[in-house]
């Protein structure tokens, strides 16, 4: 593949409002703008960016994010979407790395910042296009589909899996009011006929919890991504989204939204398969440092892949030398090619030699139904190095009870997996986009 210095994204919708203009592109809140309307605020901001610098981007508008992306890229310039919370200190860096130095790099996103602190991540052009070309064709968006954006602009699930991944095939972005609560996500839905949803699974849950019972049937996809998923949450899905093809995806902002992916009726999502990675993925398992069952951590490369996280200097880090992106992903790969999830090696550790990922841990917790919010964490241990802990914030205060919770995982977990420690707190520290921060102190 060329290696492209300008943005083919930008072209593509650019070409779509030339012959669909007065089609609508986007709904924020009660505003509706057109194909056309959009390329014309995204030409007119241009005019204040110039070529070949990086252009910060924060706001809780996703409409104005994206009319943003659309202008820097008009302008020749480099968009960076930072999010809200950290974008004082990304800010800082980028001032201090300077003008676009690598004419390939096309976009600067953020890490979502599950260890605690976000990264700034260079994109190149190539990868935005390999990304809203793969997820439109494989989902199969059309000019008739309504997406809505149910999680922030600055992700790159949202920007890149969503935004412009619809725009690219013509469909219409619905984008709520930020922050919006969920029963009113539900109502929206409902009132504009939404066909496609995709967010990570605390978004779901929250949607078991007030849908009421009445399905949404014209929803005909949804993607969940972000952590494993079990049979009981698949199920739940089933029954809100009863018409609806729904997707479980792997995917990394480093990469692009998604690296591979599984979808229903395959029950092995249920049990960590993510599916064999999309042909233009390069990758391998370095098990070096990782005992037992074939079990290493990830490596990407392909042109997806990032240039590197830019530092302060202006410089791309953090690829080896072959190009590949060491992901901090535990898998194993099986004969066919599939990637099996193991965890994340930031937040794995072992319990008398044996390998736990506390997102399982966390998976069953949820699956009791008894809890609203829970982190797995772990605790040290004088004989077996460390054992689980969990955290929880009880679904019913006044009902929940914590003996209840140990017999009900004594049911569902070997013991090197059950919580020796289970405490109620008040509440649990996420990314905006629903991942638990975690405390990486004893991993792997």
């Amino acid at each position: 593949m060329s290696v492209l210095t300008s943005s083919l994204v930008f072209e593509r919708i650019a070409s779509i409002a030339a012959v669909r203009a007065a089609d609508v592109a986007v709904v924020a809140g009660t505003e509706r703008l057109s194909y056309g309307r959009l390329m014309s605020l995204a030409t007119q901001r241009a005019k204040d960016m110039a070529a070949g610098e990086r252009v910060a981007l924060s706001s809780y508008s996703a409409v104005d994010v994206v009319i943003g992306v659309l202008a820097a890229w008009r302008a020749g310039a480099v968009p960076a979407v930072l999010h809200r919370h950290d974008a004082a200190a990304h800010t800082v860096v980028l001032d201090r790395a300077g003008s676009v130095t690598d004419r390939t790099e096309g976009l600067v996103l953020t890490t979502s910042g599950t260890s605690g602190r976000s990264k700034l991540v260079s994109l190149p052009h190539r990868s935005q296009a390999i990304t809203a070309a793969t997820v439109a064709a494989d989902v199969g968006f059309t000019p008739d589909d309504r997406l809505m954006l149910a999680t922030p602009a600055s992700h790159a699930t949202g920007l890149l899996g969503v935004c412009l991944a619809g725009l690219w095939a013509g469909s219409q972005i619905d984008m709520p009011e930020a922050a919006a609560p969920i029963p009113v996500l539900l109502a929206r839905i409902r009132a504009r006929a939404v066909t496609g949803l995709q967010g990570p699974p605390a978004l779901f849950r929250f949607f078991d919890r007030y849908w009421g019972g009445e399905p949404l049937p014209r929803v005909r996809s949804v993607v969940v991504g972000g952590e494993p998923v079990s049979p009981r949450f698949l199920e739940r899905l089933g029954g809100m989204f009863p018409t609806a093809a729904v997707t479980v995806l792997y995917g990394v902002t480093e990469c692009g939204p998604r690296v591979c992916h599984v979808r229903l009726p395959d029950t092995r999502a249920a049990s960590g398969y993510v599916g064999v990675p999309f042909p233009h993925f390069d990758y391998r398992v370095d098990e070096a440092g990782v005992a037992g069952d074939d079990i290493g951590q990830l490596l990407l490369g392909g042109p997806a892949v990032m240039l590197g996280y830019l530092d302060g200097d202006g410089r791309h880090v953090g690829i080896d030398d072959h190009g590949r992106f060491p992901t901090r992903d535990l898998v194993r790969v099986d004969p066919d090619g599939g990637l099996w999830l193991h965890g994340r090696m930031d937040a794995c550790f072992k319990v008398g030699g044996r390998l736990v990922d506390p997102v399982a841990i966390e998976r069953e917790i949820h699956d009791s139904g008894m809890v609203a919010a829970v982190r797995c964490l772990a605790d040290p241990h004088e004989l077996l190095g460390a054992v689980a802990a969990a955290e929880v914030v009880p679904s019913d205060p006044v009902r929940f009870q914590v003996t209840g919770l140990h017999a009900y995982l004594r049911r569902r977990l070997p013991a090197h997996e059950r919580p020796r420690r289970i405490e109620i707190v008040d509440r649990i520290a996420t990314t905006a986009s629903g991942k638990v921060i975690r405390c990486p102190s004893l991993a792997v």
